[in-house]
């Protein structure tokens, strides 16, 4: 859009967010917001975009509370950048794929633009990252590695790496926490906690793997299944804190679609669509509900579907009628007590009426 109340180059796409997670002056609302100012830096320009410039640049601080007779402290534990505003998507137009479009909100992280975008921001009030207040030393680095490719229901293993980046033998006391949590990243409920005990050579790099059944989180999961991963752990020789996260959601089991008596449809006309889902856990699902929706279809329909016993399919047929023509998208959501959000789409083309 054309951003007349703005100087020359900050027309284009802007930012609008109707119903953030966080007020800013006491409203919940940002924009629109010029992505350019944000990518630069130029946080005076209307509107809010101090606070789309900290979603996608922020980092996060980990604390812990301690006490010293009697008074207690926070002191900051660790500090990672790579945990919020790692991408920004969008979907393709005309397709059923995500868009990176991280390039128009942000530079390269590192880049030497985007060390200019930081001190500019700087510079006009956004706090820098703080130096650690602790004086401790992190000689000690942790990561925690999921795998990408998890669908609801499945077993995984979680691998806990550490290396030791000092010239002294370690040892590493800690406590691996897993939560299911909602997408904002609010924890829901604890699924697993396992203690680990770490020695390291000087320079030494050593592996832990730990394993999550399904039956850890199955019945823990939110609205996206989400899972929040800690390690928290304490250096024996320097008594240095230690903290490390990661984030994974949980792929959805399939939803199928077919189409019967589509061919030369045109609309206003009826024609069927077969529902075809699989129950991946060994439990029986209740309460299952499947509604479909699309862009000209007569009104969302929504029907009770039986228990699906575990490892058992379902197939199911609607008839439906699509009031608009063009290439259309049939939407289909499947829920259920178990599991959450199951989709599934299929795309078709309806002759207009003449």
């Amino acid at each position: 859009m054309t951003r007349k109340d703005l100087p020359h180059g900050y027309d284009g796409w802007q930012a609008l967010d109707p119903t953030p997670q966080e007020t800013n002056k006491g409203l919940r609302s940002i924009g629109p917001v010029p992505l350019n100012a944000v990518k630069q830096g130029h946080l005076y320009y209307p509107h809010d975009t101090n606070q789309l410039f900290t979603s996608v640049n922020s980092f996060t601080t980990f604390w812990t509370c301690l006490e010293e007779f009697g008074v207690y402290r926070n002191m900051t534990m660790a500090q990672q950048d790579d945990v919020k505003g790692q991408s920004v998507f969008t979907k393709q137009p005309g397709k059923g794929e995500p868009e990176d479009i991280t390039n128009l909100y942000r530079h390269p992280k590192g880049s030497k633009d985007y060390k200019m975008t930081m001190q500019t921001a700087n510079e006009l009030g956004i706090q820098a990252v703080e130096e650690r207040n602790d004086k401790q030393i992190h000689d000690v680095i942790i990561t925690i590695e999921t795998p990408s490719d998890v669908v609801v229901a499945e077993d995984f293993d979680i691998t806990i790496t550490m290396h030791n980046t000092s010239s002294e033998e370690r040892n590493v006391h800690a406590k691996l926490l897993v939560f299911a949590c909602f997408y904002t990243g609010v924890t829901k409920a604890r699924c697993k906690e396992e203690l680990l005990a770490v020695n390291l050579k000087p320079s030494e790099t050593s592996s832990s793997v730990v394993h999550m059944a399904a039956s850890d989180y199955m019945m823990q999961l939110a609205d996206h299944s989400c899972l929040k991963i800690y390690l928290v752990g304490t250096l024996e020789e320097t008594k240095t804190k230690l903290i490390a996260q990661s984030d994974m959601c949980l792929a959805r089991p399939q939803l199928e679609i077919t189409l019967k008596n589509t061919e030369g449809l045109k609309a206003d006309e009826i024609f069927f669509a077969v529902f075809h889902f699989m129950n991946p856990v060994s439990m029986a699902l209740t309460n299952c509900k499947l509604s479909v929706d699309g862009c000209g279809a007569e009104a969302v329909k929504s029907v009770d579907l039986p228990d699906i016993e575990p490892f058992q399919n379902l197939k199911t047929k609607m008839k439906l009628r699509l009031i608009k023509g063009g290439h259309q998208t049939l939407i289909a959501g499947f829920t259920c007590d178990q599991i959450n959000n199951v989709t599934g789409y299929i795309e078709l083309d309806i002759e207009r009426l003449v």
